[in-house]
Parts: structure tokens; C-alpha cells; sequence
């Protein structure tokens, strides 16, 4: 069996990995990494406070797909000689710190749409503005440590929305 680093390890590989047969693949990353709907349990992701909540595997699948789309070449790449976190107790949990950085090359959700969110949705991509944020995230993963349940990505949205946005104001 995987224990929680595997998988964390595996999400990294989806997400950071150009060379790796499922990089940026959001069906492989809700159906492999993320844990299935069930009675009992949903994936779920949660970006930084007040942002958007995605829940069940179709609004997983369709965030991959919008983050994949909307920032084609994004990393999130923890930093170097920063220790992760593990939970104590159920259930089992990692945190770590990394740098998230991409290029915007497609509009996040639209107003209107469920997931709208300001100020990222205020962007107008440019394909020339980067972003380079710290940010944090927080994997809450099924007993058998095999799977991820909840992804919690804290960062500064204003400050994304600072280094993206275009000298049109937007």
C-alpha cells in the first residue's frame, strides 16, 4: 500500500512532472490520485480562504480541467529543505509549502458560472504575465493513506491578481 507521502508524491508527479505519461491529466487525477464519490465520502478542493469549493468527482475533474486550460504550464513546486507535515491522527494529512507559478493563458470561471471568483475571474489573460506565489497546501487523504479526499490550497489571490492582471486594468 501507498502511504500518504506516495500519494502526495503522485499528485506532485500529475501536477509538476512534464516527462511523466499523466502530466496535467485531470481524468487521471480525479479517477487515480482523488478518491471516488462514495455514500460516505467525496473529493473535494478548497482554494484559500473564500475561494471557490469544488465537490464530487465531476467538480474535481472540471477544476483540473479549468487550471490545466487556464494555466498550461502551472507548478506548484514544494520548497526545497522545507519539512511536510503529517497529521498525528485521523485522518491521515499532509501540508506543505511550495511556489506556485504559471503563465495565464485562458479565462478562469467566468461571472455567472458556479465557481466564479473573484479576483482571479476579474483577469484577462494576456499569455505573457507570470505569477509566482507561496502558497500551502493541505492533503487529507482516505484511511489506507492510497488516495487524496480534500485538497486545501492556500494562497494569495489578490496578489495573483496583481502580477496577471494587464496594463488594460483589468
Amino acid at each position: 500500500m501507498p502511504s500518504s507521502e506516495d500519494t502526495v508524491k503522485e499528485f506532485l508527479k500529475v501536477y509538476n512532472d512534464k516527462k511523466y505519461a499523466h502530466y496535467h491529466d485531470p481524468e487521471y487525477m480525479t479517477n487515480q490520485v482523488f478518491c471516488p464519490d462514495s455514500a460516505t465520502v467525496k473529493p473535494s478542493v478548497g482554494l484559500s480562504d473564500y475561494g471557490p469549493q469544488f465537490v464530487g468527482s465531476a467538480e474535481v475533474l472540471g477544476l483540473f480541467h479549468q487550471i490545466f486550460t487556464s494555466f498550461p504550464n502551472v507548478l506548484f513546486d514544494p520548497l526545497e529543505g522545507r519539512p511536510w507535515l503529517y497529521s498525528r491522527e485521523a485522518p491521515p494529512m499532509v501540508a506543505i509549502e511550495a511556489d506556485l507559478t504559471g503563465r495565464h493563458d485562458k479565462k478562469w470561471f467566468d461571472k455567472g458560472h458556479a465557481h466564479y471568483s473573484p479576483p482571479i475571474s476579474w483577469i484577462e489573460p494576456d499569455r505573457v504575465q507570470h505569477m509566482s506565489l507561496a502558497a500551502c497546501s493541505v492533503f487529507t487523504l482516505t484511511a489506507d493513506e492510497s488516495r487524496i479526499i480534500n485538497w486545501s490550497m492556500y494562497f494569495d489571490r489578490y496578489k495573483m491578481h496583481q502580477q496577471l492582471k494587464t496594463s488594460s486594468g483589468s
